[in-house]
């Protein structure tokens, strides 16, 4: 059968399995987080229906790929299948994944592998109308090595050039064939991994994710405060037979615009700008304004807790100076940078919007 070639690749989605995840996740969620807002759902319930529905995403947190999924079948909309990296297909993890429609995406892969990954995308998931959900961020180290999945500097970084190539493919061999392009995003007031990242950065073990991702998220879920999130979904873009690199650049362009500002972002953007690692209150609060004004020029879309100077520095407290965090301390006179590279992590998530 057409599917056994793609044996590497290929999910084996278990409704059942879907839907013991989809209820056991409501305690991670409540645990980590206190509010959540969508925005967007509504102008894809009909297209769900007959169309293949590409959701392409920025990517911050392991929780994105269950924060996406969890909001489209609340509507009740398709599943997406995920392109995963093979750093999760472990052992019995692997098979879980698989289960909730993960498809294998090999880091690193060469021609014949990313051909295969490819040609399951055209041959198999489109003409099916399965929806699918890419997070094609990558970016270089020192040594000029490529790196996918999340952004560990909090930037929204490049797009593979190449991600596009299957939709355009499966447009070619079926004119009639309705394939769009949603740009996503997730925003966090505070991300739930941003601690470990200096250090995800600096490791080679391969299994980052079991010895250091899972233990550091779940130590954040029991001693720190809860987050807010926002997912904001853009407007579907169809694919046409000629779509190339402008499309990819448009996409991109798309989602940094879909991106929440949270008073975490907002304030270390504001430290930054100062150039300070001591601001007085006098200091923020311009370099805020500052800030502020900059973003509301170029569109930007704004957390509710953005509203005033007050509600704006008691969220960035709660997001930036619990217990064990100690990135900002707040003291009598101003702000304290503890932990500069968080703080540069959290500037970055709004650099694009800033520029």
């Amino acid at each position: 059968m057409k599917r056994d070639k793609y044996r590497d690749v290929r999910h084996s989605y278990s409704s059942a399995v879907y839907w013991i995840s989809y209820h056991l996740t409501k305690l991670p969620f409540a645990m980590n987080f206190k509010d959540a807002k969508v925005q967007g759902l509504d102008a894809l319930e009909e297209l769900d229906k007959d169309s293949a529905l590409v959701y392409v995403s920025s990517h911050k947190s392991h929780f994105d790929y269950w924060i996406i999924p969890f909001h489209l079948c609340q509507r009740n909309l398709k599943v997406p299948a995920i392109a995963s990296g093979d750093n999760l297909f472990i052992s019995v993890i692997g098979w879980y994944f698989r289960k909730l429609k993960a498809i294998k995406l090999k880091r690193g892969a060469d021609a014949e592998d990313l051909r295969q990954f490819f040609n399951y995308i055209k041959e198999v998931l489109i003409p099916e109308k399965e929806p699918l959900l890419f997070f094609p961020e990558y970016s270089r180290g020192k040594n000029r090595k490529i790196k996918t999945g999340r952004s560990y500097d909090g930037k929204l970084h490049n797009f593979a050039p190449n991600f596009l190539n299957p939709l355009i493919e499966a447009k070619k061999c079926n004119n009639h064939a309705q394939i769009y392009v949603v740009p996503t995003a997730v925003s966090y007031s505070r991300v739930p991994e941003d601690t470990s990242f200096p250090y995800l950065g600096r490791s080679k073990s391969r299994n980052k994710f079991i010895f250091k991702d899972l233990p550091h998220i779940f130590a954040q879920l029991l001693f720190n405060s809860r987050a807010s999130y926002q997912l904001n979904f853009g407007e579907p873009i169809p694919i046409e037979k000629d779509s190339g690199l402008t499309l990819t650049s448009r996409i991109r362009k798309e989602i940094g615009k879909l991106y929440t500002v949270f008073p975490s972002a907002l304030l270390a953007q504001a430290i930054m700008q100062t150039g300070k690692s001591d601001v007085s209150y006098a200091e923020l609060e311009d370099a805020i304004n500052t800030v502020h004004s900059k973003l509301t020029e170029n569109g930007a879309t704004f957390s509710d807790t953005c509203s005033d100077m007050d509600r704006l520095l008691h969220d960035a407290k709660e997001s930036l100076r619990s217990s064990d965090r100690r990135i900002v301390l707040f003291n009598q006179n101003g702000v304290s940078v503890r932990k500069p590279e968080i703080v540069e992590y959290y500037a970055n998530t709004i650099k694009h919007l800033v520029a």
